[in-house]
């Protein structure tokens, strides 16, 4: 799915947490691996792609194919193909590559409408020595599942993978979860604070209440770091709030948590303004994770959302912020509550509530 998640059901995450990678493997003709997904708006679809590990030995082609799906979930028509050599692919190993084949035919798609992303070991060799791994996530907002039994679609059975990673895509934007992996960075001392930016939206009420920031981490013990809060316009950003935390008071751990920091001063942002929140390094390492991309284009696929486009960078002391094209931050604002604009269009929305739409 394209977008963030927002819910408005209590307290609200506006944003990502990603997880590690695993791997499928291609050893079979005819395997195949689909990720199912919405179409978020009308687009004119031009290539289908995948996350590739590894290739051993000298197998055959693939098949990359959008088709509709039916009643029971399983690809159906199919609406565009294009066939691609294994050998052709771009693989990455642990680290992942996003390769889009592009298909013979664009394909016009309507929001709304469901999509079956498939990728087929077509004709060759495919077996034990002549076979492609996959990367895949156990965790994350889209469907995805796998058959190893002979084309067309059988039964996902116990072949079924939530977290196949790839999608579609236009030629401006991508759709799915196009990401190549998820790392770990480490950050020193220094005056560069590494956040996101993003706009409240207008429609959602006059104001939201920032009550906190959630990011994964990787924290060292006995480091510190600030967490800035600021507007920005254009490239300049004007910090408006800090908020210093002490990592001996966190766990530690080279996988990473997550974790959720309530301000001791919630924050209001108004409706229709940019913000930006980020991480300043103490004295010693910090670590937290993104979400990285093979190309810029891929990254669109979770940076657009109903309150704006979000977008992970950096900001120097003075200010001055960058876009990172390749990188999406796990650093989100943590939304406790919706101020509704006086005469409508909008609710007061309190921790606890849930279900239905709102407005």
């Amino acid at each position: 799915m394209k977008g963030l998640q927002f819910n408005l059901v209590g307290n609200d995450v506006w944003g990502y947490v990603f997880h590690g990678f695993n791997t499928i493997s291609f050893t079979a003709t005819n395997q195949q691996y689909n990720i199912i997904l919405r179409a978020a708006e009308d687009a004119t679809i031009t290539h289908v792609g995948f996350n590739f590990n590894t290739r051993t030995g000298s197998p055959g082609s693939f098949i990359f194919r959008l088709a509709s799906v039916d009643a029971s979930g399983n690809p159906s028509t199919t609406l565009g193909t294009a066939t691609i050599a294994s050998s052709s692919v771009t693989y990455g190993g642990a680290s992942g590559s996003l390769y889009w084949g592009a298909l013979g035919t664009s394909v016009n798609v309507t929001r709304g409408q469901i999509l079956a992303c498939t990728v087929i070991a077509s004709t060759g060799t495919w077996d034990g020595a002549n076979n492609v791994t996959l990367n895949y996530q156990l965790n994350n907002s889209g469907e995805a599942n796998g058959n190893r039994s002979t084309f067309p679609y059988a039964t996902r059975g116990s072949a079924r993978q939530v977290g196949l990673i790839g999608g579609m895509r236009s030629s401006t934007t991508a759709y799915g979860y196009p990401v190549q992996y998820v790392g770990i960075d480490t950050y020193s001392f220094t005056s560069t604070r590494y956040g996101t930016r993003f706009t409240v939206p207008s429609n959602m009420g006059a104001s939201v209440q920032l009550a906190g920031v959630r990011f994964r981490a990787a924290i060292n013990t006995a480091s510190s770091y600030d967490i800035k809060v600021g507007t920005i316009s254009g490239t300049t950003v004007t910090e408006t709030y800090t908020q210093s935390i002490d990592t001996d008071l966190q766990a530690n751990t080279a996988e990473g948590y997550v974790h959720d920091h309530v301000f001791t001063t919630a924050q209001t942002l108004t409706a229709g303004t940019e913000y930006v929140i980020g991480i300043l390094a103490g004295g010693d390492n910090v670590q937290f994770a993104s979400a990285k991309f093979t190309a810029t284009i891929d990254r669109s696929a979770l940076t657009h959302s109903i309150y704006g486009t979000v977008i992970s960078g950096s900001w120097t002391s003075g200010g001055t912020w960058t876009d990172d094209n390749t990188r999406l931050y796990m650093i989100v604002p943590f939304v406790d509550l919706i101020n509704a604009a006086a005469g409508g269009g909008g609710m007061l929305v309190h921790p606890g509530m849930s279900g239905g739409i709102r407005g």
